[in-house]
């Protein structure tokens, strides 16, 4: 109200707003129950005067026919075609492909320590540098996309090998250098791999780890003084190598 004219003025104001609404999944059995759904969300979005944009949408067929491949379904006035089954689709961090094979996330890694390492082979780095990259920069990003997918041994001791001889060259060490150096926790304490897809893969349960003796597994282990934690298991190369095909036999 405006007091000296003795009037009210009415005033209009139009506030724009933007929300996301990233990692929204809806995983159906077949394309008839996944356009119902698209449609009971569509109503929900003109009740609510709610505007998306429905081309960023991405669909993922499993084993569907060749005509459901072309015609798609219909989500907001837009046709979404499936993924091919060799294009994989980002969801959380990691890469889902129609095929199942995980072959675009085991690029990226690959790309990532290719990347890495060129650069720190053309710099002159002390071995303090050197090993803070490798293991607070690199590994970071490598292990967060390890999380759902299966090296083989041969694989990932191709990178690995990559690593150790990035480490080695850009802080001037003899390629002789021990491997156990770098890896051992008296030494460089380089991450490695093939353990930690081991750690993530079979030793990871909350956190720590429960080994007993269980004679239908034939593991005939007994650590003292109850859970292991993961990390203290990990730095110990010598039960660590002596016990390793047991752990990926048994789990």
């Amino acid at each position: 109200m405006d007091m000296t004219l003795q009037e009210q003025v009415y005033e209009t104001r139009n506030i724009s707003s933007l929300a996301y609404m990233d990692d929204t999944v809806w995983i159906t059995q077949n394309k008839q129950q996944m356009q119902e759904i698209l449609e009971i969300v569509q109503e929900f979005f003109d009740i609510n005067k709610i505007t998306v944009n429905a081309s960023k949408s991405e669909l993922i067929l499993v084993n569907g026919h060749k005509e459901d491949h072309k015609n798609g379904i219909d989500f907001m006035e837009n046709k979404i075609i499936p993924k091919k089954p060799s294009e994989a689709v980002r969801y959380l961090g990691i890469w889902i492909q129609e095929n199942g094979k995980k072959t675009y996330q085991k690029s990226l890694i690959k790309e990532k320590v290719f990347r890495t390492t060129s650069i720190m082979n053309r710099k002159q780095l002390t071995d303090k540098q050197s090993c803070y990259i490798l293991n607070h920069v690199l590994f970071p990003q490598i292990e967060y996309l390890m999380q759902d997918l299966i090296y083989s041994e041969k694989d990932l001791e191709k990178l690995n090998a990559k690593i150790r001889s990035c480490f080695r060259r850009s802080c001037g060490h003899s390629a002789k250098l021990p491997t156990s150096i770098l890896y051992s926790p008296l030494g460089y304490k380089l991450f490695n791999l093939q353990n930690r897809q081991l750690q993530i893969m079979k030793l990871l349960a909350v956190n720590n780890i429960e080994i007993q003796i269980n004679n239908e597994l034939e593991f005939p282990v007994l650590i003292r003084g109850g859970n292991l934690d993961i990390e203290s298991f990990m730095n110990s190369d010598i039960w660590y190598h002596k016990h390793r095909d047991s752990l990926k036999k048994y789990g």
